[in-house]
């Protein structure tokens, strides 16, 4: 556990991340945000948009993981130390290793997509994408679920404040 908070520790005293207030209703929120973006990334690929449709899934994947910092009271500088965050969970035994793999696989992905020319994928790259995208919004759902202890923690600092009032 101490090594995990060193490394938190090493990518906020580097400026990849920034110590923000914990907010469980913003973690909320971006969580339910990548679930609004998965059914936009179904609707294009539907309708075979389906550059689109993987932009859709990159922002459901951001969100995602983003909700996790979020709710921990930290904020990403750029959206690759998403992924170098999530892994003080895969340490600690909480979150299986190939869910940070994935993240980083639809940052490659996106990265890919902003910066190559005619990047098209195809229907059934599309279709991963999605699916990927649901799996893992689940998954951080759940982790979100298990790892509840920052939540407590910022509630009974507010009960602690309000006493004082």
């Amino acid at each position: 556990m101490v090594i995990v908070m060193e490394e938190v520790n090493r990518l906020y005293h580097q400026g990849y991340i920034e110590k923000i207030n914990p907010s469980p209703l913003k973690s909320q929120l971006s969580l339910k945000e990548a679930r609004i973006w998965l059914k936009e990334a179904q609707l294009n690929c539907n309708s075979g948009g389906y550059r689109s449709s993987r932009i859709a899934c990159y922002m459901a994947f951001f969100h995602a993981a983003r909700s996790v910092l979020l709710r921990d009271g930290y904020q990403e500088d750029k959206p690759e130390y998403l992924s170098l965050y999530l892994q003080r969970y895969n340490r600690e035994g909480l979150l299986e290793e190939g869910w940070t793999d994935l993240l980083q696989w639809i940052l490659n992905l996106h990265h890919q997509d902003l910066y190559h020319f005619q990047a098209f994928p195809s229907p059934e790259e599309a279709e991963e994408a999605i699916q990927n995208g649901n799996d893992f919004v689940e998954r951080i759902g759940i982790l979100l679920d298990e790892t509840n202890y920052a939540k407590k923690a910022f509630l009974k600092q507010n009960a602690m404040e309000r006493a004082y009032l």
